[in-house]
């Protein structure tokens, strides 16, 4: 697990940037002078060193204000592990931390989503509902810009959970038994801390998710009153809250939105968004979320505070997880499950798009029959599923339309092309040069039943301009002839079980395999013969070779899958870091699978970054690099995914 920070600065922009140089990441702001720093786990640990940090320091040196100070005696209450929901670990809100539903949990949330099917039915609202906790844009309680929306479009101010958000929790204190008191502030304050914690620690990388924290306990005088739907009932307290925000103001604000607007615009955050947390009288359901997708995803959401706290205090169901769960459908993350209903109906999950992206929602109970149970499922997990990251704006896995079925190996030699062979040994070929979709690899004669396939561009042209080999049956390597379209036996001496092909230009190739025996050989001539290869001895589980203009790069998995670097014709250990089940080299880009899972090397820092999302599939078996933005891999259940990169 990373380990976490709260350090004090004077210069946020040069904190930040000397935390991100020595592999750490700013997770969380709290205010110019306060944040949480993750801190890399080993070996990178090694180079974050706090105590040479120049612009930040685990002690502020300095006389913090008040906001300051309220944020870092509740993160200081969190390491403490007073956490709200009785547990002493952030292990416990993670990933597969062992939680089990209690019984009758689901039937439980059912009865809270019973009054919501009810006034569906009685159509008490406007607009198309696509989903229980998520309502309708244009609805009555929604965002109604009015004027405000034709003069300007809003910004995308909750679209996707990239860059800098800004994420306020407003606190509702009103009257009597309608106020918070500070230990429930501080409830609050440390739920979302894990919340915002959890999601900026999982994000991708590339994302460079770094949440803004502007906590706004908020107090006012309305009473409570009795209400029959959620529009009446979000008025009662909402009304005075903008009029809270819009003290001093020459103009006030008349809807939510102009307030996330001016947090954003004020913050120069690139994404923002509110969760209202509340003691007021709300039907329907104890949480839901607003979002106005034809305007870029406007969003906020409300959260009754007694229900999530008192009524689940020390559940499967914590403050934290929804909280996490709600900011997940202000981004576009679709529910997963389906509600059952007191007649014995369904309210059943969609398996639409959803999203900035429009990601479809396959891990929808409806559409697949390996659901995993994850963030935006009813249970315990925070982990989130491949496509949810994808709605929300992170990378994601997704399957190729039209790619054969039952495969059992894959090659993509760059961004223009993939070979692979499915379980009766045919090989197949997708060209975007050539259309169409996938095809038979044309082959006139002499078709052996292959294994396994490599290929590398081929500078010198022909029908199928790639050096392209396979292995039959037997471990028998063959050779594509592109000008023949046939498939040219090598020596039947020799016996392979995994082969590599990598070229740089016109004149520079080459190829590389493993035999049964581990041991390794290197493609020196043009023949068929024995002779044409030169064998290195050891114990190797697979090599994989890449070229760039310094030359060729050669990798090899040791029998404790640890790497090994060709350097004066033998592998050395004690170069490139990390253990890994297969690898695959594209030029000097290396990918990696382990344990089902995909992996990037950095060359910068030389560790591997985990790719989140293919657990989804029943886990990884093989990676395909073709380069930058084309990367493919083979799941265990024989189906060929396309690792989607996200964009601002």
């Amino acid at each position: 697990m990373p380990q976490f920070e709260l350090l004090f600065t004077q210069d946020f922009a040069n904190a930040n940037t000397e935390i991100e140089q020595s592999d750490g990441r700013v997770t969380q702001q709290f205010s110019d002078s306060v944040f949480e720093a993750m801190v890399p786990e080993s070996p990178a640990a090694k180079r974050f060193d706090l105590a040479s940090l120049k612009y930040s320091s685990t002690v502020p040196g300095f006389a913090l204000d008040e906001t300051s100070q309220r944020m870092t005696n509740a993160w200081r209450k969190l390491q403490n592990k007073e956490r709200s929901d009785g547990s002493d670990a952030v292990e416990r809100l993670l990933p597969n931390a062992g939680h089990s539903h209690k019984p009758g949990f689901r039937a439980q949330i059912a009865q809270v989503f019973t009054s919501a099917w009810r006034k569906l039915q009685s159509k008490e609202r406007s607009g198309n509902f696509d989903g229980v906790e998520r309502l309708p844009p244009n609805s009555d309680h929604s965002f109604k810009l009015g004027a405000f929306r034709a003069q300007v479009k809003p910004p995308a101010t909750s679209k996707k959970m990239r860059g800098s958000v800004l994420m306020s929790a407003v606190i509702v204190s009103g009257p009597g038994d309608l106020a918070f008191d500070q230990d429930e502030v501080d409830i609050i304050s440390g739920n979302v801390m894990w919340a915002c914690r959890y999601l900026a620690s999982f994000a991708d990388p590339e994302a460079k998710l770094r949440f803004f924290r502007v906590d706004a306990p908020v107090t006012i005088t309305a009473p409570s009153e009795a209400c029959t739907n959620v529009a009446d009932c979000e008025r009662v307290w909402r009304e005075p809250v903008l009029s809270w925000f819009s003290q001093g103001r020459r103009v006030p604000f008349k809807t939510v939105a102009e307030v996330v607007q001016w947090y954003q615009k004020g913050s120069g955050a690139d994404y923002a968004y509110i969760i209202f947390f509340h003691k007021y009288p709300q039907v329907i359901t104890p949480a839901y979320t607003a979002v106005d997708n034809a305007n870029n995803g406007l969003g906020y959401a409300c959260l009754k505070y007694e229900y999530w706290w008192k009524v689940h205090y020390g559940t499967v169901l914590t403050l934290t997880k929804v909280v996490a769960h709600e900011t997940c459908h202000v981004f576009g993350a679709a529910d997963e499950y389906n509600i059952p209903l007191p007649n014995g109906g369904i309210q059943k999950c969609s398996c639409a798009g959803s999203g900035a992206s429009d990601v479809p929602n396959k891990n929808c109970v409806e559409c697949t029959p390996q659901h995993v149970a994850c963030m935006m499922d009813v249970g315990p997990e925070l982990n989130l599923c491949n496509w949810s990251r994808g709605q929300i704006g992170w990378n994601y896995w997704n399957e190729v339309d039209g790619a054969p079925t039952s495969l059992i190996d894959i090659s993509v030699p760059d961004d223009l092309t993939i070979f692979c062979v499915d379980s009766s040994n045919v090989v197949w070929m997708w060209s975007y040069m050539i259309g169409g979709g996938f095809k038979k690899l044309n082959v006139k004669d002499n078709v052996p039943s292959l294994v396994k396939v490599s290929a590398a561009p081929n500078f010198k042209g022909g029908d199928v301009p790639y050096h392209l080999w396979g292995l039959g049956t037997n471990g028998r390597p063959y050779r594509y002839d592109s000008q023949s379209s046939t498939w040219e036996p090598q020596s039947a001496v020799l016996n392979f079980w995994h082969i590599s092909v990598a070229s740089y230009d016109e004149k520079q190739w080459a190829m590389w395999a493993t035999d049964p025996n581990g041991y390794i050989s290197r493609y020196s001539g043009s023949g068929t013969e024995r002779s044409d290869w030169t064998t290195f001895g050891g114990q190797y589980l697979g090599v994989s070779v890449g070229m760039e203009q310094a030359g060729t790069i050669v990798w090899a998995i040791g029998q404790n899958h640890k790497i090994g670097t060709f350097l004066d014709d033998a592998f050395t250990f004690d170069i490139v870091n990390g253990q890994m089940d297969s690898i695959d080299l594209r030029r000097d880009m290396g990918w990696g699978t382990s344990k089902g899972e995909v992996h990037r090397y950095l060359n910068a820092s030389n560790k591997w970054q985990l790719i989140h999302g293919a657990p989804t599939f029943g886990g990884i078996a093989k990676v395909a690099n073709g380069g930058d933005g084309h990367v493919y891999a083979l799941t265990g259940a024989g189906k060929l995914v396309r690792h989607i990169v996200a964009t601002n």
